[in-house]
């Protein structure tokens, strides 16, 4: 049975309060500011909206540019799948629901300055995916950037310039093809310029980092074939990228100035 999927928007009545006072030895250096933290329970809803069955509704990113909330729905029913995005959320209503078709399976959403960043698989998944950059205001694509397959997690850099996605690679059901793991870099004003990393200059680590509880298992992969980049986080310098390797237990560090997998992190 289809479960409904939806989104729920809370607001903070009481904006902050105060963190509880410091001992003297746990004060802040002099010229710092206080810290705050939003107190929970404080928080409203202030609107929800139904959008689908399974698959809707699993990633979001808001546009500060258009004031506008841009949502993943790859529920069934839903023709190609597609970005459903709302007006006027700075009025905290859920309203003026419509749906972008961006002719694929829809992974992952990132908005920032009036544009905004799909990351789609193709049709076989184990083939190679596709970003599509376009307009916040009038939904109308500005560029198609290929990338490596299935990806699955899509980030802006904190300044901007780079889009950055993890293709997680994954292998057909019996292992027959299995497409390389890799981590694209897109510069945005460089025309979206795209350099795809793999891991393949990892491979002599792999004894190593087995060692420490690395995990590499698919039936005959190779090192790289095997690692399944998921998530990113992003430097708030927007020089370093942190990849997890969710299906390997381990974690990339990446350069985005130099475009380069600097390390592999096992983690506990």
């Amino acid at each position: 049975m289809a479960v409904a999927a939806g989104l729920s928007f809370a607001s903070c009545t009481k904006s902050i309060e105060p963190l509880e006072k410091k001992s003297l030895s746990q004060e802040e250096s002099p010229g710092t500011e206080s810290m705050n933290r939003e107190n929970p329970g404080s928080f409203a809803l202030l609107s929800s909206i139904d959008l689908g069955n399974t698959g809707a509704a699993e990633i979001s990113a808001y546009d500060e540019k258009t004031k506008k909330l841009f949502v993943v729905n790859n529920s069934d029913g839903v023709a190609d799948r597609c970005i459903g995005f709302f007006h006027s959320f700075q009025s905290g209503a859920l309203n003026k629901y419509q749906c972008n078709n961006l002719w694929g399976f829809v992974n992952s959403v990132a908005a920032r300055d009036g544009f905004v960043a799909a990351a789609i698989e193709a049709i076989t998944k184990t083939d190679a995916g596709k970003v599509v950059v376009f307009k916040a205001t009038d939904y109308t694509a500005v560029k198609l950037i290929g990338v490596g397959a299935l990806p699955d997690d899509i980030k802006y850099s904190p300044d901007g310039k780079f889009i950055v996605t993890a293709n997680e690679g994954e292998p057909n059901s019996n292992y027959t093809i299995d497409p390389m793991g890799t981590i694209s870099i897109i510069s945005v004003k460089e025309n979206y310029q795209v350099t795809t990393l793999d891991f393949s200059a990892f491979a002599s680590m792999e004894a190593g980092l087995k060692s420490r509880g690395f995990r590499i298992f698919g039936p005959g992969a190779s090192f790289a074939r095997d690692i399944e980049p998921e998530f990113i986080a992003i430097s708030s310098d927007s020089k370093t990228a942190w990849v997890t390797l969710q299906e390997n237990n381990g974690i990339a560090k990446v350069n985005l100035v130099h475009k380069v997998i600097t390390d592999i992190f096992r983690w506990v």
